[in-house]
């Protein structure tokens, strides 16, 4: 027996992903009938099939659904930021497809889903950071206490909620979960009754939008809520509307983004 070759076999399997068909296949026919099959039976299944009909195949009428199918598979198993990467990519590259009208849907959607998406890129700082984050939420939760006779703001719990939303903002000054952290501490001085503090809460919300993570929850969500702040605590109606106009100027590139939506809603609530 010829080792080295059953070695080899091996390694080309484990690098497929799938199952010992991807090495007995051979044309790019044979992998995308296989692709097809494992794709209808799972969400993620036909990755690799359809990756070697685009990459390890010479030209085929197979590639272009290939790609399509790559993209698919990521918005059909949550995986927002590579649906998007690659219907793009499938758009750019396939312009003439008969899939176009439905990747550009998928792309739409793709976007509008990803914002649910806290942080969409986990490096060792980010999560990091969104632990210092869910330490100084554990004080949040605690600053004011409801008993029998009345509530209480515990200034002890207000400042260790804001050492921690500190020690982000400090030692990760430009990160996504930054970000969460100004976000946070804006809404501790949401949680007062004195416009000095309704102030410092707008002041941090404009911390975080200008740090411009527009493709994450808490980016867009800085921005809408200086609008908010402006409406409910400071009843400022003429700067309310010029936030959220703001927001909307943001989102240009993005008119179905869900941030653009609330924004024009509000200013239509306002301008009654």
């Amino acid at each position: 027996m010829n080792y080295k070759k059953v070695l080899l076999l091996c390694c080309f399997l484990c690098f497929t992903g799938n199952s010992g068909f991807a090495g007995i296949l051979t044309t790019p026919e044979e992998l995308f009938k296989m692709g097809k099959a494992q794709f209808e039976c799972y969400e993620a299944g036909g990755r690799s099939f359809f990756y070697q009909v685009l990459y390890l195949c010479p030209k085929n009428e197979y590639q272009e659904e290939s790609a399509f199918l790559i993209a698919k598979s990521f918005t059909l198993s949550g995986d927002w930021y590579r649906a998007i990467f690659h219907l793009e990519k499938f758009l750019k590259n396939y312009p003439q497809s008969k899939f176009v009208e439905e990747a550009k849907t998928l792309l739409i959607d793709s976007k509008a889903l990803s914002l649910r998406t806290i942080f969409p890129r986990w490096s060792i700082e980010s999560r990091l950071g969104d632990a210092y984050v869910g330490y100084g939420y554990s004080h949040v939760t605690r600053c004011v206490r409801t008993g029998e006779y009345g509530s209480v703001f515990d200034k002890n719990e207000f400042n260790s909620a804001m050492y921690w939303f500190d020690k982000v903002i400090n030692e990760l000054p430009k990160t996504p979960v930054t970000v969460s952290a100004y976000s946070f501490k804006a809404q501790v001085y949401l949680m007062s009754d004195k416009e000095s503090d309704y102030k410092k809460a707008i002041e941090e919300f404009q911390k975080g939008a200008a740090l411009d993570y527009l493709d994450t929850f808490y980016g867009g969500r800085c921005w809408i809520l200086i609008g908010d702040v402006y409406k409910d605590q400071l009843k400022d109606r003429k700067k309310a509307i010029e936030s959220y106009k703001a927001v909307i100027d943001r989102y240009k590139d993005d008119p179905d983004n869900y941030f653009v939506s609330y924004a024009k809603a509000q200013i239509i609530f306002l301008s009654k």
